[in-house]
């Protein structure tokens, strides 16, 4: 699902970062448990990129319901936790084995607060996509300055920032927010504020 020059009328779809997939504007995840319906019924309404977690038994038998014969029609992001080379490389093969897929679109590190991305970390997640096991890298941070610096030094495919109504401090943040806008698209993580915001 590669960009065309009809993807800007599409508003209800966007480019991912530099991944070039068109991606549903709202993302999908079993994380909070909706039930296997709810997962097949937003997928059938057309969202496309799907946030999976190892541990979702949920998500992970709905996937291998639809994957098989239209792996390219989703975006399938998933990660691990910022602990380590030894975490990344257990967790790219389990999730390659677990989802029965040669690869993953989107792989995050999670929880990446300023400066902590481990360069040699950064060198597996590179090493990875060489391979072709990763299609693109991705982070996850609070830390705006941060993901600003890693978007223009050219680091990473997508950045994932927490982003909503009450936590509008991207908006304020000129510098990180105009690197993330001119060189990758970040996206929001909990932009309902875990139901608060609802």
């Amino acid at each position: 699902m590669l960009d065309s020059p009809d993807a800007a009328l599409d508003f209800s779809h966007a480019t991912l970062g530099h991944t070039r997939q068109r991606v549903f504007r709202l993302g999908l995840s079993g994380s909070y448990w909706p039930g296997e319906a709810t997962l097949r019924a937003g997928i059938e309404a057309g969202m496309n990129y799907l946030f999976w977690f190892y541990w979702d038994a949920q998500m992970t038998r709905v996937l291998h319901e639809v994957l098989p014969g239209q792996r390219e029609k989703f975006v399938i992001a998933t990660g691990v936790a910022n602990w380590g080379n030894w975490v990344v490389r257990r967790s790219v093969e389990k999730c390659l084995r677990k989802l029965r897929t040669d690869y993953i679109d989107v792989f995050h590190i999670f929880w990446v607060s300023g400066g902590s991305l481990r360069p040699k970390t950064l060198e597996l997640l590179h090493h990875y996509k060489e391979e072709g096991k990763i299609n693109s890298t991705a982070i996850s941070t609070h830390s705006r300055r941060y993901a600003g610096e890693l978007v223009r030094r050219g680091d990473l495919d997508v950045i994932m920032m927490r982003y909503n109504a009450a936590h509008r401090g991207a908006e304020r943040s000129r510098k990180s927010s105009r690197a993330c806008r001119n060189r990758s698209r970040a996206w929001s993580a909990t932009p309902r504020r875990a139901g608060d915001l609802c």
